[in-house]
């Protein structure tokens, strides 16, 4: 969610605000960056053995994911995210994670 847009943002504080905190959330969890402290908390899911991406958990291919968001995320409930998702938006994106 750090690079999202005033565009894409949903929040009503705006993207800057929501990149402020995700930053401050890096520095309270002692990195400078958001990049260091998403590698740090996958270095934790590691350690405890927590499975870090679909691959893990059994969903790899394109036509799962794609199951997985039609039959299991419905984008506009997600209004707790600070950044808006669209359904082919969330696939690229989720598909780009695995």
């Amino acid at each position: 969610n750090y690079a999202l847009s005033d565009d894409d943002c949903q929040h009503p504080g705006g993207a800057l605000w929501v990149r402020q905190c995700i930053l401050d959330i890096s520095k309270t969890i002692g990195r400078d960056t958001p990049r260091e402290a998403a590698d740090h908390l996958r270095e934790l899911r590691s350690h405890f053995g927590m499975p870090g991406t679909l691959h893990d958990l059994g969903v790899s291919t394109r036509d799962e994911i794609h199951r997985l968001i039609d039959g299991g995320v419905n984008p506009r409930q997600a209004r707790n995210n600070p950044r808006k998702l669209q359904s082919e938006a969330l696939k690229t994106m989720l598909y780009n994670l695995r």
